[in-house]
């Protein structure tokens, strides 16, 4: 593995520009991070890394960049979302920088690794993955809310419907937000109701109980997953007279699966050190000692 390689970190809101770096430099941007890659003359870098900036080499660089596109500096530990942006970015990655080849292959290859042993089943730490398994095969589906809540859910309840009706309270501005799921989506403004509806509800939005009751006619198999912060106490229906999910119910599952993810983290990341070092020196790190090759 080339031991030149060096990613230079910024937590958003602070970014690179090409301008600021130069040539030889490859920007990838998430939510949340910034970084520049490159495979760099260590003494070319020495004293020059911009200000505020996390600066990580050969290894520790590639350990870092694993650990990232596994999901394990996401707000939701293991989500998978990070890899697929990793994978558009190093298509141009790969374009313009031939040394990456190789690199972008083990990465992909050891990512694999880390998920399959490690990360299996992390994705239910997302409100998406929840809404998903709860809507226990309904169909078909709506969805009130058009903002960061339901461009997060949304991804999740494509995976198994082909069509999902979003209610909003502004068309133009909903497609916007929701514009790369729009050819699967049809879109209503909920003030033009009541509609009436089947299958299952499921609310991202703050709207309150009067305006759904007043936009939807609501039916006794509707099954509702009311994602509002006020859902357990400012209620749809009356209590248990038909199936309803709410957030307080989300918090509950994610904190009894709390300990079961920061053991598949740490086992994770050790994994990922391990990786690592075979990568760059050829050799396996046995934390635990020669004993546990006979575990």
């Amino acid at each position: 593995m080339h031991s030149q390689f060096v990613i230079l970190h910024r937590k958003k809101p602070m970014t690179f520009s090409p301008e600021e770096l130069g040539e030889g430099w490859s920007i990838w941007a998430t939510c949340l991070r910034s970084l520049a890659l490159s495979f760099v003359d260590q003494n070319e870098l020495s004293g020059k890394a911009p200000e505020h900036t996390d600066v990580y080499r050969g290894k520790e660089a590639y350990s870092f960049l694993l650990e990232i596109i596994c999901g394990l500096h996401s707000p939701i530990l293991g989500e998978t979302e990070v890899f697929g942006q990793f994978k558009t970015f190093t298509e141009s990655w790969m374009k313009s920088e031939p040394l990456s080849r190789n690199m972008v292959q083990s990465l992909f290859a050891d990512a694999k690794k880390v998920r399959q042993l490690h990360l299996s089943g992390l994705g239910s730490q997302s409100y998406g993955s929840w809404v998903r398994r709860n809507l226990n095969k309904c169909t078909p589906v709506h969805l009130i809310g058009s903002g960061q809540l339901a461009k997060d859910v949304l991804p999740w309840v494509l995976k198994s419907e082909a069509k999902v009706n979003v209610y909003c309270r502004d068309y133009a501005k909903a497609l916007l937000t929701l514009e790369a799921h729009s050819d699967q989506l049809r879109f209503y403004e909920y003030q033009n109701g009541p509609f009436q509806i089947s299958g299952a509800l499921v609310i991202c939005a703050p709207i309150s109980s009067d305006e759904i009751r007043e936009s939807f006619q609501i039916s006794k198999d509707l099954r509702i997953i009311d994602l509002r912060e006020t859902s357990h106490v400012d209620l749809i229906v009356p209590e248990g007279s038909q199936t309803v999910h709410h957030l307080k119910d989300v918090f509950k599952e994610l904190e009894k699966s709390k300990s079961a993810v920061i053991g598949k983290v740490a086992k994770a990341e050790l994994l990922i050190r391990e990786l690592a070092n075979n990568r760059f020196y050829g050799t396996q790190v046995r934390p635990f000692g020669w004993d546990d090759l006979c575990a």
